[in-house]
C-alpha cells in the first residue's frame, strides 16, 4: 500500500469514526435521535422511568435507547479498529523516526477509542449512565439509586445496575490485560533486539523498549484498578452517582 493510498484510507476512516456512528446505528436499529444531546435527554427520561419502576425488566423505551447505544458503540469500534490496523501498517513501513512518533501517537488514539468502544458495546446501559450524565445541560435525577446505594437496600432495578457497571468494567479487564501482556513481549523483544543492535540503531531501539514498558505498566494499573471495581462495584456505582466517575 502505497503513501498515498493509506493517507486516503486514513482520512475516510477517521471521517467514518467520526460521522458514520450514528447514521448507520439509526439504520441499524430504525432509531433516531437529534444529536447527542437529543439522545442524552432521551436517556435521562428512560433511565428515570426505569430507576423508578423498581423492577429488572428494562422499559421499551429505554430497550429503544440501549440498541441504539450499543450499534452506535459496535459502528465506531470497527472504525477504531480499521485505524489501528492502518497506522499500525504504516508504522511498520516507516523509516522515517519522526514519521513513527506521530504514526504511533495516532495509533494510540485509536485503541483507546477502540478499548472504549469495545467497552460500550459490552455494557451499553453502564455506558448510557456516563452519556446522560455529561451529555447535556444540567443533572439527571440519581436520588433514588444514591440512597439505596447508600442504605445497602436495594431494589432489583438497581442491583441490574450494579451488574451491568461490573460488566462495563470486567470488559476493560480482559482488554487492557491482554494489552498489557501483548505490551510487554513486545518491551521484550525489543530490549533483546537491542542487545543485537548496531551502536546507531541502539537508542532507538532503547526508546522503543522504554515506551513498550511504560505501556505495559499503562494497561496493567487499568487492569488492577477496574479489577478492583469488579470485585466490589457498589461502591464505584454510589461513587458515579455522586459525581466521582
Amino acid at each position: 500500500m502505497t503513501k498515498l493510498k493509506m493517507t486516503i484510507a486514513a482520512v475516510g476512516l477517521v471521517a467514518a469514526f467520526v460521522f458514520a456512528p450514528p447514521l448507520l446505528a439509526a439504520l441499524w436499529t430504525g432509531n433516531q435521535f437529534d444529536g447527542e444531546r437529543g439522545l442524552a435527554e432521551a436517556s435521562r427520561t428512560a433511565l428515570a422511568g426505569f430507576l423508578s419502576s423498581g423492577g429488572r425488566q428494562i422499559p421499551p423505551e429505554l430497550q429503544r435507547i440501549l440498541d441504539y447505544w450499543f450499534a452506535f458503540h459496535v459502528v465506531k469500534g470497527a472504525a477504531a479498529a480499521a485505524l489501528v490496523v492502518v497506522f499500525g501498517f504504516a508504522l511498520y513501513k516507516t523509516r522515517n523516526k519522526l514519521a513513527a512518533v506521530g504514526l504511533g501517537a495516532l495509533g494510540l488514539f485509536s485503541l483507546a477509542a477502540l478499548m472504549a468502544n469495545i467497552q460500550g458495546a459490552v455494557a451499553p446501559l453502564s455506558s448510557l449512565l456516563s452519556l446522560a450524565a455529561t451529555g447535556a445541560p444540567g443533572q439527571p435525577d440519581w436520588e433514588p439509586a444514591r440512597q439505596q446505594l447508600t442504605d445497602g437496600r436495594t431494589t432489583p432495578t438497581v442491583d441490574l445496575l450494579v451488574g451491568d457497571f461490573a460488566l462495563f468494567h470486567a470488559a476493560m479487564v480482559v482488554i487492557a490485560g491482554v494489552l498489557a501482556v501483548a505490551a510487554g513481549a513486545a518491551g521484550v523483544a525489543l530490549w533483546r533486539r537491542f542487545a543485537r543492535s548496531s551502536r546507531e540503531a541502539r537508542l532507538w531501539q532503547a526508546v522503543s523498549a522504554s515506551f513498550a514498558v511504560v505501556l505495559t505498566l499503562v494497561f496493567g494499573t487499568l487492569t488492577v484498578a477496574n479489577a478492583t471495581t469488579v470485585a466490589d462495584p457498589a461502591p464505584a456505582l454510589l461513587a458515579f452517582f455522586n459525581g466521582g466517575w
